[in-house]
């Protein structure tokens, strides 16, 4: 299991990422992806997050409800579940990550 240092996701137009360990579950970053002009699933938005957050692919998780978006960051070596529900989410996070929420 590979130690997860940014959970990735969007609400809205802003991408939000944060620390997933229990202590701090803060919001450490967000970009505002109005400002920028790559669409999600091009690879160069995952990079531009991963450098901007300044960890490896393999140390992020990213959860969106697109299937399409999922797959072109797993592509990069991000960690990727697909949306479903929040219960789904939970147990996914604990499962495979150990991040309890």
């Amino acid at each position: 299991m590979s130690r997860i240092e940014a959970v990735i996701f969007d609400v809205g137009q802003v991408l939000h990422a944060y620390d997933p360990k229990p202590i701090h579950q803060d919001i450490i970053d967000t970009l505002e992806i109005t400002k920028v002009v790559l669409r999600k699933p091009d690879p160069e938005i995952y990079e531009l997050v991963l450098n901007k957050l300044q960890i490896s692919a393999n140390k992020g998780l990213f959860i969106d409800d697109r299937d399409d978006n999922i797959e072109a960051a797993k592509n990069l070596g991000i960690y990727g579940h697909l949306f479903v529900n929040a219960e789904l989410l939970k147990t996914d996070l604990q499962e495979r990550f150990e991040i309890h929420v």
